[in-house]
């Protein structure tokens, strides 16, 4: 029955002092929402795109050597180095010096001057490093944090987050074009690795054919007459089975050579983009409202500890302060 009577009197407390817990549920709702206004927004634009399968020039490379059992070592697929070179100085460079545009001005900026950076050298300990390199450092780690690139298997995605919906889309749409040269200039090379390798086999089987022609030739001439003896007909079908396997290679590597040659020359497209970078039309944060009511909650929460501190200093308070004076 106390244990009734005590939460009746806790109710009673709260309500008694309600004035104090919805003050303090309007301030803690105030200032989540003050806070939330505060914060800078974040656009989101993502790509996704997955490997063309156009292009074949490495696997038939190492196909094509496999075939004359050699080993070429060959390097792993560019795709393998995207994290890397998102990563590289080089780009991230690039991406600060490029020119974008902004919702709230017409004129084009930097992203220095979208976000404008309070650096300084620390001449005491490094005096090696200028102004400029530490704000050009500090630029490469704004970027390294608005871009992120994600693996899904043969499914591969691009986040691109900025305070500005033109900017993050802008920068999502540059990195497409970036990607697909790079991976193309990576086929061209590997493209002319396979030209040189095959025009190289090419001049190889040319002489080995020219050397079956030779033997063939030196042989029905020794032999014009129709033998019998089993040797001679052994020796005659193993030659012309020599020139035959040499003629087969030498056809296909010249097939080989001429679609080698084309594959140099083209441009076609490595990256198949099924899901273009959207223009955002909403910040994915701050959540305004979420904001605001865990403020209201929060708010709420201290009220209610304040009217318990209350009572119980009401009720406990002169025992309280006679125990301080008795010690």
């Amino acid at each position: 029955m106390s244990e009734n009577v005590d939460l009746l009197k806790t109710a009673r407390n709260f309500l008694r002092h309600r004035r104090i817990v919805a003050g303090a549920a309007v301030f803690g709702g105030v200032v989540g929402v003050v806070v939330a206004l505060l914060m800078p927004p974040r656009y989101e634009s993502t790509s996704k795109w997955i490997p063309s399968n156009k292009d074949q020039a490495a696997s038939q490379f190492a196909g094509l050597s496999a075939m004359f059992g050699l080993s070429l070592n060959m390097a792993s697929s560019p795709l393998d180095n995207i994290p890397q070179l998102l990563s590289s100085p080089l780009f991230l460079d690039t991406l600060t010096k490029i020119k974008w545009r902004t919702v709230d001005t017409n004129v084009a900026r930097t992203l220095d001057e979208i976000y404008p950076l309070d650096v300084e050298a620390y001449p005491e300990k490094a005096p090696h490093f200028t102004e400029e390199m530490v704000k050009a450092e500090a630029l490469r780690e704004l970027v390294l944090e608005m871009v992120s690139y994600e693996n899904y298997g043969n499914v591969k995605a691009i986040t691109v987050a900025a305070r500005d919906p033109y900017l993050a889309h802008d920068i999502n749409e540059f990195l497409l074009g970036y990607l697909d040269s790079y991976i193309n200039g990576d086929r061209k090379t590997s493209g002319k690795h396979q030209l040189e390798f095959i025009e190289g086999r090419l001049a190889e089987y040319d002489r080995e054919l020219k050397r079956s022609e030779n033997a063939l030739f030196r042989f029905m001439k020794q032999n014009r007459v129709q033998s019998v003896d089993p040797e001679v007909q052994l020796e005659q079908k193993r030659l012309e089975r020599d020139l035959r396997i040499n003629e087969t290679i030498v056809a296909d590597l010249r097939k080989q050579l001429e679609s080698a040659r084309i594959d140099v020359e083209r441009e076609i497209e490595v990256i198949e983009v099924f899901q273009a970078p959207d223009l955002p039309m909403w910040p994915v944060r701050p959540k305004k409202k979420l904001i605001a009511l865990l403020g209201v909650v929060g708010g709420a929460c201290l009220g209610m500890l304040a009217s318990f501190l209350l009572c119980w200093w009401r009720e406990n308070g002169a025992e309280f302060r006679a125990r301080l004076k008795e010690d």
